[in-house]
């Protein structure tokens, strides 16, 4: 505890002042969690937050990574921030691990958890409605979403149209979108119908 006195002539009065004296330190902060695609990788940022003046420069290093999941740091050592890639076999097995960070500097050592999620590549489609007049055509853009690493060609399919309704697709298969023509007959009865898009890439 500090005492602080300021005084002006005959005039005098002080206050305290709490000083805290701490050993330099780090910690390490970042998302908590990270998905990667079976055969693919994915990237997370971990910071290196100073306490106390501490200006050093850290080491990274994960573990409890699965068998078939290799990490890269960029850059390692450092002093604010690195990204670690994780890559994935195809043949890792699906589910959460549970990794641990660890960042050392000397004597100085912290550690965050990080969950890693591994998932099988996929994909999933949309797409906005359509309106087409009798004996006229009109389109509607369907989109390739990938996820987990996804970059397959998608071989996309329309069901349910009603009889006098023809489709056509810009590209077929796909790797990120195709533009579907509808085009209709002035026959086809006024209503609203459902179709189903269908996108197929392997199994």
């Amino acid at each position: 505890t500090l005492t602080i006195t300021g005084t002006s002539g005959s005039l005098t009065t002080s206050t305290t002042v709490s000083l805290g004296i701490f050993a330099q330190s780090f910690t390490l902060s970042g998302q908590s969690s990270v998905s990667v695609g079976q055969g693919s990788y994915s990237t997370a940022y971990i910071y290196v937050n100073p306490q106390y003046g501490f200006s050093g420069s850290v080491n990274l290093a994960v573990s409890g990574l699965p068998n078939g999941v290799t990490a890269s740091w960029s850059p390692n050592p450092t002093t604010y921030t690195s990204q670690l890639t994780l890559t994935a076999a195809s043949s890792v097995p699906l589910g959460q691990y549970n990794l641990t960070i660890t960042g050392t500097s000397g004597s100085l050592t912290a550690t965050m958890p990080l969950t890693l999620g591994i998932y099988a590549q996929s994909f999933t489609l949309s797409a906005n409605s359509v309106a087409v007049g009798q004996g006229s055509s009109n389109t509607s853009y369907i989109y390739i979403n990938s996820k987990y690493g996804f970059n397959g060609n998608v071989n996309l399919s329309v069901s349910g149209l009603p009889s006098g309704v023809t489709a056509s697709w810009s590209q077929n298969p796909t790797t990120f979108f195709s533009v579907l023509t509808l085009t209709a007959t002035s026959a086809v009865p006024l209503g609203q119908y459902n179709l189903t898009v269908t996108g197929t890439s392997g199994s």
